[in-house]
This record gives structure tokens, sequence and C-alpha cells, in this order.
């Protein structure tokens, strides 16, 4: 028989989520990488500035990794089929968990207008130490000719600094509409730009897991590593930018011939993670989970179990 994960059905399901994994992993040992920077030696000016921005990153960061974690559970949890039900297999208590940390801590999308509040006084304020984020050499008259096959990570986060950068001048000029005509910014905020509020942080919070993740391909790897992270960072990058399409079409940067070839620039980069997929799952070390679904289930399946551990796994718990 075929193995399940070859099918298209599986990989377009799970291998997205699996390079937004290391994505996610890469932006937190960035920001680990900061908070570490911050707590040590005098405290200074820029320290305090640096402080802030640790401030923005653990909240921007804190939700996309929950989030993110809620997914995983309830995807896989169902490419996995009636295997994904049994407890034995771990993702019911997974999705409880990630449910859980969805709110515990700070609430996702309450934390995400903290990130999106704080970013707009260092963009209003144009502060240097921080400018990188929303500074692009994106040129909306040249995308015309993109390719999407040929991109290279660098150009995909000139595209995310882009949105961003979109993002933190649409939300200032209408809340300074907003103050011009005497109206309240509390009830814009709440009421009139929750939306943009939204996905204003979760573009921020993009632009930082791409950048760390190309700040890793600086690293020495062997050659056959660089190759696999880059298929993985080139998923990671279509995946975002097709997730979010319809920012990207309101705003005059794809048309429909445009996303029609992102989405099979998207298929392709799919499927050519299919190579890289077991050696990628198993550098996570999630492998050896003593789950029956992770190992050998073809002997717990051999008998009528009742869907019980049986006793060599249960011996392991």
């Amino acid at each position: 028989d075929a193995a399940i994960i070859s099918y298209q059905l599986q990989q377009e399901a799970l291998f997205p989520l699996l390079a937004r994994t290391y994505a996610l992993n890469f932006g937190l040992n960035y920001i680990k990488d900061k908070w570490v920077e911050i707590n040590g030696g005098k405290q200074t000016f820029e320290k305090i500035a640096n402080e802030t921005e640790v401030l923005i990153l653990c909240c921007v960061i804190k939700a996309l990794l929950t989030w993110h974690a809620e997914r995983v559970a309830s995807i896989c949890r169902e490419r996995c089929g009636g295997q994904g039900y049994l407890s034995c297999n771990r993702l019911g208590s997974l999705i409880g968990n990630s449910h859980a940390t969805i709110t515990a801590e700070g609430d996702n999308s309450v934390l995400m207008q903290k990130v999106t509040k704080e970013l707009l006084t260092l963009f209003q304020h144009e502060d240097a130490s921080s400018s990188w984020t929303w500074t692009s050499t994106f040129n909306l008259k040249n995308f015309g000719n993109f390719d999407w096959n040929s991109a290279t990570p660098e150009m995909f986060l000139e595209i995310f600094k882009y949105r961003l950068a979109t993002d933190l001048k649409e939300l200032s000029e209408d809340l300074s509409q907003t103050m011009a005509t005497g109206g309240s910014i509390f009830d814009a905020w709440m009421h009139h730009l929750s939306n943009k509020i939204q996905h204003c942080a979760r573009a921020y919070g993009e632009v930082i897991l791409l950048s760390s993740f190309i700040l890793n391909f600086k690293l020495k790897f062997q050659v056959e590593t660089k190759e696999m992270l880059l298929a993985t960072v080139r998923l990671y990058a279509l995946s975002q930018i097709r997730d979010d399409v319809l920012w990207f079409t309101t705003h005059g940067i794809l048309g429909n011939s445009d996303v029609s070839l992102l989405d099979k620039a998207w298929s392709a980069s799919v499927k050519n993670l299919e190579k890289f997929a077991v050696d990628l799952t198993e550098a996570l070390g999630v492998i050896n989970t003593m789950t029956p679904i992770a190992e050998d289930w073809a002997h717990f399946n051999k008998d009528n179990n009742q869907g019980e551990l049986l006793q060599q796994f249960r011996s392991r718990l």
C-alpha cells in the first residue's frame, strides 16, 4: 500500500503546518536571544528601547505559537482518521491544551491589540531602532513580472515588510482622521478598526518569523540541510501570502492571473517538501512519543483491543 503521506490531501494539509512550525521555532529562538540581551548589564536608554521591543515580540510570539498549536492538533487529528480519536495517541489532549493556551496568560487577540498599539507608537515617532521592520524595497510597479518559483526568501521578506508598512500607514491615517473630526479613538479602535488592528499585528509577527528564518541561512550548514531549509522557508512564505490573498488582491498587488500562478507555485512547493518531510519531523524530536500511531501501529491494530494501550505501550508511559 502507498504511504498515506504520499497523498495530496495529506500533504497540502500537513506540510504547510510543518513549514510554519519551523518558522515559529526560529522566531521563538530569536526572541529568547533578545530577552537574554536585555537581562544583563546596566540600564541604558538603548536597553529601555529594547525592552519595549521584547515586550512586543513576546506578545506576538505567544499568540502565533498557541494559535498554531491549535491548528496543528486539530488538523492532525482529522488527517489521522479514527486513530486521532484514541486518547492513547494524545491528539485529543493536545487540542484541549492548545485551547487553554490561547486564553491563558493573556487572550491572544487582546495581546495582538497591544502589539499594534506599541507598533503605531514606534511608527509615528519613526523610531530608528525599529525602522528595519517596516522599511521595504518592494516596488509595486515591478511586481507584474514577479516569478514565484524563483523568488528568494529575501524577496518574500520585502513583500511581508510592505504589507506591514501599508497596514501601519493605513491605521495611522484612520486614527488621525478620527481625531481630526472630533471622534473617539476608543470608539474607532474597539468598534471600527478591529480587523485592521489584528491584521497589522499578525503582519508584524510574520516579518519577525521570516527574518529569523533568513538569519539561520547565515549559519554553516551542509548543502543538503540548506536545500531542506530553503524548501521549508519557501513553502512557509508562499502559504502566508496564499492565506492572505484577500489583502493582496484588495491592495492591488495580485490580480486574477497572479493568484493562479501563486496557487500553482504553492502546490509545487508542497510537493517539493515531500522528500524532506520525515527528516524535518524527526529533527523536531517529536517522533518517539510513545504512542501507537507514532510507533508500531500495525501491531497495535492486530487484535481487538477496544482502543486501549497494549501492555508494551502502557509500560512505557
